[in-house]
């Protein structure tokens, strides 16, 4: 029962959540930041392509939103705490995973110390690499660890081509993992990385509690809500 109750109150404020920050990208305009990062065309030509909005949506908190054609191919965001920054996802490229760290060091340069992949699709890990050889601890639900480089491999057909194969066994898998709930201190700064059945079996949400005002949490729900649909 206690546990039930738990979730229902994460999902309520996850729902709240996805309110509030919908809100904040659209009212945030002083805040954005549009990041982009070169491509190579079919001719071989140099091309800017953009990537992700950067938004800032509450106390150090911020968003990274990808449009369903932008090389990004997702959400990502981070947290600034007192000594460090915990990102949440990595998009589906590494490229797309420099710009976001570029985008971070604009705002801080304190060190990324987490990276947290919220399921282990490849548009969450795939910048995950980027990440890692800056220092950060990979962070997901332990069942992410089982499936990141097995289960990806569906997105390419029944058969992947030895480089879409090669792309997938690149992924860099999670250095830590938990079962039901962890908490990361960022100096004073608490950060609730809780799992919660839905969508792929191993999703993690990312709670800030009263990171908005100083009075309304913030959540990073990953795929769990996506678009209109809740998937839990």
């Amino acid at each position: 029962m206690r546990e039930t109750t738990i979730m229902r109150k994460i999902l309520a404020t996850i729902l709240i959540s996805g309110l509030m920050v919908t809100i904040a990208l659209s009212n945030g305009k002083k805040t954005e930041n549009r990041a982009s990062y070169a491509a190579i065309d079919n001719n071989g030509t140099r091309v800017e392509d953009k990537g992700f909005t950067v938004t800032k949506i509450g106390d150090g908190v911020y968003a990274a939103i990808g449009g369903d054609n932008d090389p990004a191919e997702s959400n990502a965001g981070f947290i600034v705490g007192n000594n460090g920054v915990v990102v949440v996802d990595t998009f589906e490229d590494v490229g797309a995973a420099r710009d976001l760290l570029a985008e971070i060091r604009k705002v801080t340069n304190l060190p990324i110390r987490y990276v947290v992949n919220t399921h282990y699709h490849l548009d969450h890990v795939g910048g995950n690499a980027v990440f890692a050889e800056a220092g950060a601890t990979i962070l997901a639900h332990r069942n992410l660890r089982g499936w990141e480089r097995t289960e990806n491999y569906k997105f390419f057909g029944d058969n992947p081509k030895p480089d879409k194969r090669a792309y997938v066994e690149a992924f860099v898998l999670p250095d830590m993992t938990y079962t039901d709930a962890v908490d990361i201190y960022l100096g004073n700064r608490l950060i609730q990385v809780r799992y919660m059945l839905g969508h792929t079996g191993g999703d993690s949400v990312i709670i800030m509690p009263s990171a908005k005002d100083y009075t309304t949490d913030i959540v990073f729900g990953g795929d769990l809500i996506w678009k209109t649909a809740c998937r839990i």
